[in-house]
């Protein structure tokens, strides 16, 4: 037997002896009711920032932490952690997966994408190398490509060799551009759905003058905190567990030479999956257990913790090309904060058979907790360190010039080329500890009007039929009926013609608009969208089918369209 599949047998084997592993086909429902917090908290910072009371580099950094969290979840649910591929679930995965994405504007090929990262980790062709195998320029030209308003796929056919091409040669904004990337084949638009929902639902903000406040405010908190989000996932996700990892490809290829043990800041903003060996062994046991299984794994096979690599010395990671050094019997364990939140969840899982209000609260509360203990003890210098490094002032190669593209960032509220000055700042941090309470005294109140909404909740069936229920509600707390027929009438005009919203009336649809939106995100998530070796755009839709589906989903299917 290959050396690497003997050490992953062996760890698999010890996750499963966990007690606090799921049983065969049992139901994690820790992400799904984080995911509801994660909602509340983000949508209530974007608030206080619409009104003055939070200013803007805080609510962004505030909001990025929580775009990473929300990623913890997707990425989950890309797994069938949640569901346990139990089919009895897979429809609430579907709609937890889908909703997860909208934070950070992920789409559905994300599943299958994922997946082939898992599959040929550390190889050439893994869709992770452009984040883990390449430069910090590089990576920030990445980084600033896909914090765009673009629609290429997670996973896109691009090499690490490829991407320092495009970086090298000043071609990032013909990378980031819609058009070339559909011409590329990088585009899967059956993928696109609720990505441009999200996408057209800030174009119509921005495109009536009664909703400029709101536009602003959305750009900032839910756009420029996602390329923050996607700051701190591409190097505590992506490159930090696997740079200078070696491939599993002969038979002599140690597995803890493929994917180290987070460790210090690295654990910190997995929120949970520090122990990202484990994950790569069996990838089914969410962020929500992992801490623990590790925890365990470490007192009954004390041994497996000394085989693990820990990445806590960042500094060699990213300066040379070595891997870093087995973890000694003195390294610290896992970090318990995911688990600790699993055991609030579930506390309040369990007052949500009674008290709506008061587990709605404790769900959101569990997860502003969490972003601002991200934000407050996350090490800032070395966030700056590393962002400075990307060198995101000035554009590479000899096509400087061209990249006056970056002004087009620099007009939103926090532009990512002078995060290192702003939202990373020292000063920052100081202003969200100072507002703690506020804050999450803010975050409460939202939390409570959700709570009021939503019916009492027993059991996990009765979660399952009403999930939906707590984004309705909270849409609901946020603008009146008349509002939002309003709002989806200029959207459907947007997004399906000047006729789409003739006869349309919200408030006597609205139950059946519902029903067809939570179908849309119940659907089966594609799982064979990436065909072939990184074949992607194999498929027959356009840009104008999906534009259709969008008005459908809130309409109906009408022959005009």
């Amino acid at each position: 037997m290959q050396r690497w599949m003997k050490e992953r047998l062996e760890l698999i084997r010890a996750m499963k002896e966990s007690p606090n592993h799921l049983g065969e086909g049992e139901c994690d429902y820790v992400p799904p009711l984080e995911l509801v917090g994660i909602f509340v908290a983000h949508s209530a910072i974007s608030r206080m920032h619409y009104r003055g009371e939070l200013d803007t580099n805080s609510a962004v950094f505030l909001n990025a932490a929580i775009g990473a969290h929300a990623f913890c979840v997707l990425h989950h649910c890309t797994h069938e952690s949640i569901s346990q591929h139990n089919s009895e679930h897979e429809k609430f995965e579907n709609m937890v997966f889908r909703l997860a994405n909208l934070i950070v504007f992920f789409d559905d090929g994300y599943k299958v994408a994922h997946r082939k990262h898992h599959q040929r980790t550390n190889q050439e062709n893994d869709p992770d190398a452009i984040l883990s195998h390449t430069e910090l320029p590089v990576l920030g030209t990445m980084l600033l490509a896909l914090g765009g308003k673009t629609y290429g796929s997670i996973g896109a056919p691009i090499t690490a060799n490829e991407a320092t091409r495009v970086h090298k040669f000043g071609l990032g904004p013909v990378f980031a551009s819609n058009w070339v990337q559909d011409l590329a084949g990088m585009i899967e638009w059956d993928n696109m759905t609720m990505k441009m929902a999200s996408y057209k639902a800030l174009e119509v903000f921005a495109s009536h003058k009664n909703y400029k406040k709101v536009s602003e405010t959305l750009e900032t908190t839910w756009k420029d905190a996602q390329i923050g989000a996607y700051f701190v996932l591409s190097l505590f996700f992506s490159r930090y567990p696997h740079r200078n990892g070696e491939t599993m490809e002969n038979e002599v290829d140690s597995f803890y030479n493929n994917t180290y043990r987070g460790e210090g800041q690295v654990d910190l903003w997995m929120m949970g999956e520090g122990p990202h060996h484990l994950h790569h062994a069996k990838s089914d046991v969410s962020y929500a257990l992992l801490p623990k299984v590790s925890d365990d794994i470490d007192k009954n096979y004390p041994h497996l913790s000394t085989e693990a690599r820990g990445n806590s010395d960042l500094y060699s990671l990213e300066n040379t090309d070595s891997m870093p050094r087995k973890r000694t019997k003195n390294a610290l364990p896992s970090q318990q904060h995911g688990w600790e939140r699993t055991c609030e969840i579930r506390k309040y899982m369990e007052i949500l058979g009674e008290d709506s209000v008061e587990a709605v609260k404790g769900f959101a509360k569990v997860a502003i907790e969490n972003a601002i203990r991200c934000c407050n003890t996350s090490d800032k210098e070395l966030l700056r360190t590393i962002h400075r490094r990307m060198k995101l002032a000035k554009g590479p190669g000899f096509w400087d010039g061209f990249y006056g593209w970056f002004s087009s960032v620099e007009k939103r509220g926090a532009p990512f080329h002078s995060f290192a000055d702003s939202v990373l700042s020292d000063a920052t941090a100081e202003g969200i500890s100072s507002k703690r309470e506020f804050i999450v005294d803010q975050v409460l109140e939202v939390a409570k009007s959700v709570g009021e909404k939503v019916p009492n909740m027993t059991s996990g069936e009765e979660i399952k039929s009403h999930y939906f229920d707590f984004f309705v509600a909270l849409a609901d707390t946020y603008a009146t009926l008349s509002e939002q027929e309003l709002f989806l009438n200029n959207f459907l005009n947007y997004v399906g013609g000047e006729t789409a919203a003739k006869g349309f009336n919200y408030q006597r649809d609205r139950i059946a608009i519902i029903e067809r939106v939570r179908h849309v995100l119940e659907s089966r998530v594609p799982s064979d969208m990436l065909k072939g070796d990184f074949d992607i755009n194999l498929s027959k839709s356009t840009e104008g089918n999906v534009r259709k589906r969008i008005a459908e989903m809130i309409i109906g299917p009408r022959a005009s369209l």
